[in-house]
């Protein structure tokens, strides 16, 4: 959900449903399904001139998720971002770049970093297409490489403030998922 503070400050809230499975030589040693770790973001576009706009995005994340199913940490995390678009309201190019901290209770790397770039085109007044491609640090230390991911998908926008969405996640390196199928819900507020 997201909350206008003005017009330069949102306030964001996120809880995510996951449905986790995972397979090793045919034979499932995952599946669990549940709420994960709630977050509390706040966005504040500090510069809006013309077709550019540069933001930056801090938050934290909650212990919500059950840590004995791998649905949540289990501790309180925070993030900073810097986020840069340029574009218009038909078509729009991203670049993120971010700081995670991953507290956490099983010896991960706790100081991750993001970058990703990401377009979006209007189909239609109300469809939107969104493609992404991105890299992390890799949360195990024991991992020769860090997940690098492409992310296509639609943006259907139901009212002004209300949308869904859903894209097709595809693991680039042998770090991350090989394939993962995302929906969503916005509300604006």
């Amino acid at each position: 959900m997201c909350f206008g503070l003005s017009d330069r400050t949102d306030l964001i809230m996120e809880i995510p449903y996951q449905c986790l499975m995972e397979k090793n030589k045919g034979i499932k040693v995952l599946d669990e399904k549940g709420f994960g770790d709630g977050s509390l973001e706040l966005k504040w576009r500090f510069i809006e001139n013309g077709n550019c706009s540069c933001a930056l995005k801090t938050g934290i994340s909650l212990p919500t998720g059950d840590h004995d199913k791998g649905l949540g940490n289990d501790n309180v995390n925070y993030s900073l971002y810097f986020i840069t678009t340029i574009g218009t309201k038909k078509n729009a190019l991203h670049f993120n770049a971010g700081y995670d901290r991953n507290k956490n209770d099983f010896d991960e790397e706790e100081n991750l970093w993001h970058f990703s770039m990401a377009v979006e085109r209007e189909l239609t007044e109300k469809l939107k297409f969104a493609a992404d491609i991105g890299i992390e640090r890799n949360p195990d230390k024991d991992s020769g490489g860090d997940p690098m991911f492409f992310l296509a998908g639609l943006i259907y926008s139901i009212t002004e403030n209300t949308s869904v969405d859903l894209g097709f996640k595809l693991g680039l390196t042998d770090e991350e998922t090989d394939r993962s199928l995302m929906a969503g819900l916005t509300l604006c507020f």
